[in-house]
């Protein structure tokens, strides 16, 4: 398979990482022919040929990818998504969809007019605790869905811009929101506030520094979510599940079950990234619409909800 790749950061080489000793040729992207040279180069247990474009009709065109993984920041949605619907090329894209909720609303309208493969890279739910999770729970009503989300600014420039990066849970604690709906059902915010602040550090940022909202799922859960990015030292990144004599947490490192037989830890020994991309990359070689873990389809209700969150985080910031 020829695996084309846009985008050259961190994200990106996580899942170059998670297919190494794979039988795949890869095809780079980068707004740059150095940066994608560069990339292609860093990678010596690619067992297939390397090769790097700057523009996207070269990359369709001469790279002929048979599947794309899309990494771009928040705000560089859409004309991607574009050309790739056009061309037929199935695209596994990483979350958030976009910066905003009209390019993901655009985009989506695309792929649903299409009979296209397309996955979104919620790796959150292609973690191997999930079947212990789900017995777990079932037979049993979740009462209360908890997120934290605490961690120091990004390095990313664009992360720091509301325009380009949509906020801290459009781009990070999405992850949570999403998960939360895989085991509680879609979600209305009840409110949510922003904290904002002046950062003499970091003059240009201009995300919310702290966040929290409160929801409720349609399973008649409550949600409890909140998000920061001023620590020096990271914080817990967790999902809490609490339900009728069973409490459940989850990380990307184990899920912790808690019930009148004891507490049970089941640990994360597989890269759910690898999980993720290898059942993506299958469902595109068999044109399986619904056999990845997240359509896109699913994912714009997570990004939705994600923006209704956002937008009161800012109409009620203090």
């Amino acid at each position: 398979m020829r695996l084309g790749l846009i985008g050259t950061g961190g994200i990106a080489r996580r899942h170059v990482d998670s297919l190494a000793h794979q039988s795949i040729s890869f095809v780079h992207l980068a707004t740059s022919m150095e940066k994608a040279e560069t990339f292609a180069r860093d990678f010596p247990d690619a067992t297939g040929e390397r090769r790097a474009f700057d523009d996207i009709d070269s990359f369709i065109r001469e790279g002929r990818p048979d599947a794309v993984i899309i990494t771009v920041p928040p705000h560089r949605h859409g004309d991607i998504e574009r050309r790739l619907v056009d061309d037929a090329i199935p695209f596994l894209v990483e979350k958030p969809l976009s910066a905003d909720r009209s390019t993901a609303e655009r985009i989506a309208d695309m792929i649903g007019r299409s009979n296209l493969v397309v996955g979104v890279g919620y790796h959150w739910r292609a973690l191997e605790t999930l079947p212990a999770v789900r017995s777990a729970l079932a037979g049993r009503t979740p009462r209360l869905v908890s997120g934290r989300f605490h961690v120091g600014l990004p390095k990313a420039s664009w992360w720091r811009l509301q325009s380009e990066s949509g906020g801290q849970f459009n781009e990070q604690a999405c992850h949570l929101v999403d998960l939360a709906r895989v085991f509680a059902g879609d979600g209305v915010v009840l409110h949510a506030a922003g904290n904002a602040f002046a950062r003499p550090k970091y003059p240009t940022a201009n995300v919310l520094p702290a966040s929290a909202a409160m929801l409720r799922f349609t399973g008649g859960a409550l949600g409890l979510f909140t998000a920061v990015n001023i620590l020096d030292r990271p914080g817990p990144i967790e999902l809490d599940v609490a339900a009728d004599g069973v409490h459940i947490r989850m990380t990307l490192a184990e899920a912790t079950i808690s019930t009148v037989e004891g507490i049970f830890r089941h640990d994360v020994t597989k890269n759910p990234y690898r999980t993720q991309n290898l059942a993506f990359l299958e469902a595109a070689a068999r044109g399986d619409r619904n056999g990845v873990y997240c359509t896109y389809e699913d994912a714009l209700s997570t990004h939705r909800l994600c923006q209704d969150i956002t937008e009161a985080t800012l109409a009620n910031c203090s």
